[in-house]
């Protein structure tokens, strides 16, 4: 007896793609409010190599990112999936060392940089899930 396929709905893998492209938008937001603020004073201080102009850089590649991945949420294939979760992975892993190292950021800020390799984390996991599930249920169907 074999156990029952589990198959992954696309509007699933649509939705967590669309989470993650409205993901890059509120970051890139907390980006541009970075930016505006003094950038060394409190617990979300930059760390002095970090201005506000790579603030704004950084804030529209997110931007770029979340439109990228609301257009690959239109048609969902297992290696956009995973292609996706490995670049969150990274990403994740990048978001804990910064949080983690002593590279000048205030508390919040490296705090904020640690939850949001969570939810970043996560997303990799969910959509590397999804990918393997949407390549086993090819190979039967094939």
């Amino acid at each position: 007896m074999t156990a029952p396929t589990v198959r992954p709905a696309r509007p699933v893998a649509r939705a967590v793609l669309r989470f993650d492209g409205c993901f890059e938008f509120v970051l890139a937001a907390l980006c541009l409010w970075l930016a505006a603020r003094p950038p060394r004073s409190g617990g979300w201080a930059l760390p002095g190599w970090v201005g506000a102009s790579l603030m704004v850089v950084v804030a529209g590649v997110l931007v770029l990112a979340g439109v990228v991945l609301l257009v690959l949420a239109g048609r969902v294939e297992p290696a956009t999936l995973r292609a996706v979760s490995m670049g969150n992975g990274a990403t994740a892993v990048a978001l804990f060392a910064l949080a983690g190292l002593d590279i000048g950021a205030g508390p919040m800020l490296r705090l904020g940089l640690a939850l949001v390799g969570v939810v970043v984390g996560a997303l990799a996991l969910a959509q590397a899930k999804l990918a393997a599930a949407a390549k086993l249920a090819a190979a039967e169907r094939g």
